[in-house]
């Protein structure tokens, strides 16, 4: 993401039983300069690929973007077909969704499966699936244009904390589908690779000794818009995944 350092991160995190907050982010060089919410117990909890996920709770102006949020089930849900994450007008906005899990020391391999076509995703918005401990040991897929028309890269692969040697950005075949996403990490590297079924087509490998911290991480999932930015089209923007397994 060209200019897209997100240095304070996400809005919130669970500790213990009760939700922390712990989450926001920085697009553009926009720094979220507000404290973070911190959701109460009543947060929505939905079951997905085997695993209990916490919704963002709904929140106005808030990182990334800044971007309002909304935990309404019109919004994001789960059904046959796989977890539903969606941008509508709502109220003169177009309101962002997140959703998050938490991850045992033991899980080294994130694996995803995203029904939908690159191309079908509007160049304004940023589709992210990413692994969250601090702003110090973060890993990102992304999937956005950042706002670009046509042929620009679809797709990066990031880690945290960001520069320029820290994010690889490469183009998907924009009417692949499904297409299928990991993030792997052990002791001393954090690996990607992305493709369709079992062809890889792009893949990225950040060596780090912050990768020995096993404690602490949540796996997110969100949809948003880059820089708040109303998207280029009128229509609702879905994104699907059909699963997302952690072992």
């Amino acid at each position: 993401m060209h200019s897209c350092h997100k240095a304070l991160k996400r809005q919130w995190l669970v500790a213990g039983p009760l939700i922390a907050a712990l989450l926001a982010g920085c697009v553009a060089g926009n720094r979220r300069d507000t404290s973070p919410t911190l959701p109460g117990p009543e947060a929505r909890r939905i079951e997905f690929s085997g695993r209990e996920w916490i919704v963002r709770p709904s929140g106005r102006h808030q990182s990334p973007g800044p971007n309002n949020w909304t935990d309404d089930e019109d919004s994001l849900w789960v059904d046959d077909n796989g977890l539903h994450l969606t941008l509508r007008p709502v109220g003169g906005s177009w309101p962002s969704v997140e959703l998050s899990t938490s991850l045992p020391p033991e899980a080294v391999h994130v694996a995803a499966t995203l029904e939908t076509p690159l191309d079908r995703i509007d160049p304004r918005a940023v589709t992210a699936l990413f692994i969250y401990r601090d702003d110090l040991h973060e890993a990102d897929i992304e999937f956005s244009r950042w706002g670009a028309p046509g042929e620009a890269p679809n797709a990066q692969f990031a880690v945290a904390p960001y520069g320029a040697d820290e994010r690889h950005r490469f183009r998907l075949p924009g009417d692949l589908s499904p297409t299928r996403h990991v993030l792997d990490w052990r002791s001393n590297r954090v690996a990607f690779h992305s493709g369709e079924g079992p062809n890889i087509l792009e893949e990225w490998r950040h060596t780090s000794s912050a990768w020995t911290e096993r404690e602490g991480y949540r796996l997110f999932v969100n949809l948003w818009l880059y820089e708040g930015r109303d998207p280029l089209s009128n229509d609702t923007i879905e994104v699907v995944f059909s699963e997302i397994l952690v072992e």
